[in-house]
Order: structure tokens, then C-alpha cells, then sequence
């Protein structure tokens, strides 16, 4: 994993609770700027697991694309598109 990306998301988004990130991935674009979003796992533990969307071209957060609220997510180690 990238650790200058990781420290990347966590400077521009200090509101933003990234534990624990294991992958990294670039994939669909969820704001609508055309360009390919990245996404973050982040925690490991249930209540507090969840996958992170990133602005791909700047690191800003975007949202929240899946919560632990949403599903039953514990500790997520691989995503795929």
C-alpha cells in the first residue's frame, strides 16, 4: 500500500477516521468530474469498517461509500470493480 497516498488523504481530511487502510483501489467515478475515483478500506473492527471514495485527482474525501451501518463489514482487505 502507498503510504505517501495514505498520508495524502489524511492531511487534506483531518474530519475524515482512516484506521488501519489495507487496500487501495482506483475505480468508478462517483462525483460526476469523469475521472476515476479512488477508494479506501479503512478499520477493522465491526461499528467502525467501512470503504472511503476519494477525489482520484486531488485526495479529497468524497463520501462514504460503504459503512459498516449498511452491512455487516468487518475488517475489508479487497475490493474489486
Amino acid at each position: 500500500m502507498s503510504t505517501i497516498l495514505v498520508n495524502l488523504i489524511k492531511q487534506k481530511n483531518a474530519q475524515v477516521k482512516l484506521e488501519k487502510p489495507e487496500t487501495l483501489l482506483f475505480g468508478a467515478d462517483g462525483n460526476g468530474d469523469g475521472k476515476r475515483d479512488l477508494y479506501v478500506t479503512s478499520g477493522e473492527e465491526a461499528g467502525s469498517a467501512s470503504i472511503l471514495r476519494v477525489n482520484g485527482q486531488t485526495g479529497e474525501f468524497i463520501d462514504v461509500f460503504i459503512s459498516d451501518n449498511l452491512v455487516h463489514l468487518v475488517f475489508p482487505l479487497r475490493l474489486w470493480f
